[in-house]
């Protein structure tokens, strides 16, 4: 397709535009139109103008598909099937939480019979699990604070994106400088270290934390595909005419 035809066809575009938005459109016939396309062709390259023009005709699609939904939501049919999918969505997040408690739970009851009742899962999800010491002055009810420096983030992927392979690896950062001698004490550095290495020195507990984390991933797999499938027919109800 020619530049100038490029341009005339993003003009055209652009009319339609001011159409669905309510505005006057330009007469592309007359000569002051022609000239402008001309103008408008002659400042821009054949990659830029059909990017644009399918930037446009996107736009424009997608408007129209909009209209068609809010229509079709209008209905009694369209109404009921919005309300059972946003429902739908709603426990598919309900059931993510309980997951993710259930399974800091389950980590929990692991890690306090070897490492004590000060250690605890800061965050969990996706495979992500960390771990830290609590610190007992700063934490408040039901919201949990822990020592700075004081947590191990452990990672499991049942295949990493470059070369497939599973992986299971842990970060303890910001350790900083400790005292060589102590550690009986709950927020010393010491401390925290003789529990990374207690954990690390239990086979069968590595062992468990990894089958825990496989299956909450999967678990969690399955409830984020299964709610952006909600999502997405909640967007497109009406494929069919897509």
């Amino acid at each position: 397709m020619k530049k100038e035809e490029l341009a005339r066809a993003i003009f055209e575009q652009k009319n339609q535009l001011y159409l669905l938005n309510g505005q006057g459109v330009n007469d592309l016939e007359a000569p002051e139109a022609t000239g402008r396309i001309r103008v408008y062709a002659s400042r821009h390259n054949v990659n830029e103008l059909e990017s644009e023009l399918k930037g446009l005709t996107e736009k424009i699609a997608k408007i129209n598909h909009d209209v068609r939904v809010e229509a079709f939501y209008a209905t009694p049919e369209g109404a009921a099937l919005k309300t059972r999918l946003e429902t739908e969505m709603r426990d598919k997040q309900i059931e993510w939480g309980k997951h993710e408690l259930q399974t800091s739970d389950a980590i929990e009851s692991l890690l306090i019979p070897l490492l004590g009742e000060h250690w605890a899962v800061c965050k969990v999800g996706k495979g992500w699990l960390e771990i830290g010491i609590i610190n007992a002055e700063k934490t408040d009810g039901q919201r949990r604070a822990f020592y700075s420096g004081q947590t191990l983030d452990i990672r499991y992927e049942e295949q990493h994106w470059i070369d497939k392979r599973e992986v299971f690896k842990a970060n303890c950062g910001g350790c900083g400088e400790f005292g060589m001698e102590g550690g009986a004490t709950v927020g010393e550095q010491a401390m925290f270290h003789i529990g990374v290495g207690r954990l690390l020195g239990d086979p069968e507990l590595v062992a468990s934390l990894k089958a825990i984390l496989k299956e909450s991933a999967r678990t969690e797999n399955r409830i984020s595909a299964e709610h952006k499938a909600l999502h997405d027919r909640l967007e497109n109800p009406l494929p069919e005419v897509e």
